[in-house]
C-alpha cells in the first residue's frame, strides 16, 4: 500500500500501460477496482476522468468511454507492437550483444507495451541463444568509440581472438604482454551482422582497418586528435566494398552467376549488384569489392559463378586447386 499522498495520475497511466490495448479495454469500475486492490488508492469516479483528460491532454494516446462505448485503452504507444518484438528478436539473435545485456535491453523494450505483448514475446522466444559472446564490455566499448569518433580522439584498446580452448585470450606482444593498440577511429559499419570500428593508424597510412567491436577491451579515449588524412576514400563507399571484411581498394569484377542464386547475391550487394545480360542459365553479372573478397565468395559460390577478369580468375583456379588438393 501506498502511504502519503497518492499518486493517482502516474497509477492510472501505469494500469492503462500494463493492461489495456484495443483487445484489453477497462472499464472505469475495472480501473477503480485495480487501484483500490493492488495500491490501497481510493479514487473518486471524477478524479479518475480527470486523470484521463490530463493523460491525454499530455500526449498520450488513450481512447475513451466516450469514444468507444466500453472503456478506456491506450491507442498507440512509442513503439508499435511489431516494432518491439522485430526489435527485441534482432536483439536475441545478435552474437555480439551479451546475454545479460540483451535481457535488459529487451526488458527495457517490452515495458513500452502492455503485460499481454509481454507474454506474447516470451512466449515465443523459448530458446536461448547459445552463441552470444562472452564479452561483457560491448556497450562500454561503443560509447567510448563513439564519443571518440564525434570528438576526433585516438583511442587505445586491448583486442582478443578465440584459442583453442574456444575463449577470447588478448592478443599479445613481442614480451607477452597483451598488446595495447593505439588507433585514430573513423567510422563504425556492419559486416554479416557484427560490428566493427573501422580506424587508422600511423603505422599504416592511409589505410583503413577493421576491428571487431565484440573483441575489443579496456577501450580508452586520449587527449590526443586524429589526424587529417587528406584524400582519404568516401567511409560508406569504403564499407560497401570490403566484402567478407578484406579490406583492400576495390576492383570492378564481372562474372557469370547461375539464374537461381541471384536472390543470395542481392542479398549480398543489394543495388550495388549490375545485372549486364542474361545468357541462357547464367545472369552476367558486375559488382565492385575488395579482391581477396571476391576470391573468397567465387570459392563459396564455386559451381554457380565464374569470374571472367582473367587475372582475378587465374588466382580463384589456383585458390581452388589448393582447396582440392586438402581433400585428396
Amino acid at each position: 500500500m501506498l502511504n502519503g499522498k497518492k499518486p493517482s495520475l502516474l497509477l492510472v497511466r501505469r494500469i492503462l500501460m500494463e493492461q489495456t490495448d484495443e483487445n484489453h479495454i477497462l472499464s472505469t469500475n475495472a480501473i477503480l477496482r485495480e487501484l483500490k486492490n493492488e495500491y490501497g488508492l481510493d479514487l473518486e469516479r471524477r478524479a479518475l476522468y480527470s486523470n484521463v483528460d490530463l493523460l491525454v491532454e499530455c500526449g498520450d494516446d488513450i481512447s475513451r468511454y466516450s469514444e468507444n462505448h466500453r472503456g478506456y485503452y491506450v491507442r498507440s504507444r512509442k513503439f508499435s507492437e511489431g516494432e518491439v518484438l522485430l526489435l527485441a528478436n534482432a536483439i536475441h539473435a545478435n552474437h555480439f550483444i551479451p546475454e545479460n545485456e540483451s535481457t535488459i535491453l529487451i526488458q527495457k523494450l517490452l515495458e513500452t507495451q502492455s503485460l499481454m505483448v509481454q507474454e506474447k514475446f516470451y512466449d515465443h522466444v523459448f530458446d536461448k541463444n547459445k552463441d552470444k559472446t562472452v564479452n561483457q564490455e560491448l556497450l562500454d566499448t561503443i560509447v567510448a568509440v563513439s564519443s571518440a569518433i564525434h570528438d576526433e580522439k585516438i583511442i587505445t584498446f586491448f583486442y582478443s581472438h578465440y584459442e583453442e580452448d574456444m575463449q577470447l585470450h588478448p592478443r599479445m606482444d613481442d614480451n607477452g604482454k597483451p598488446h595495447k593498440y593505439t588507433m585514430e577511429p573513423r567510422f563504425v559499419m556492419y559486416e554479416n551482422g557484427r560490428p566493427y570500428l573501422v580506424a587508422t593508424s600511423k603505422d599504416h597510412d592511409g589505410q583503413y582497418i577493421p576491428y571487431r567491436l565484440d573483441k575489443m577491451s579496456n577501450v580508452k579515449v586520449s587527449r590526443k586528435r586524429v589526424r587529417r588524412i587528406p584524400d582519404m576514400q568516401d567511409a560508406y563507399e569504403h564499407a560497401m566494398c570490403q566484402l567478407y571484411m578484406y579490406v583492400q581498394d576495390p576492383m570492378e569484377c564481372e562474372f557469370l552467376l547461375k539464374k537461381d542464386k541471384i536472390n543470395n547475391f542481392v542479398d549480398l550487394f543489394g543495388s550495388r549488384l549490375e545485372v549486364l545480360s542474361s545468357e541462357d542459365a547464367f545472369l552476367k553479372c558486375k559488382v565492385k569489392a575488395s579482391r581477396q573478397g571476391l576470391v573468397m565468395l567465387a570459392k563459396q559460390y564455386a559451381g554457380s559463378m565464374i569470374i571472367l577478369n582473367e587475372d582475378l580468375r587465374e588466382e580463384v583456379k589456383t585458390a581452388l586447386k589448393e582447396a582440392l588438393e586438402m581433400y585428396q
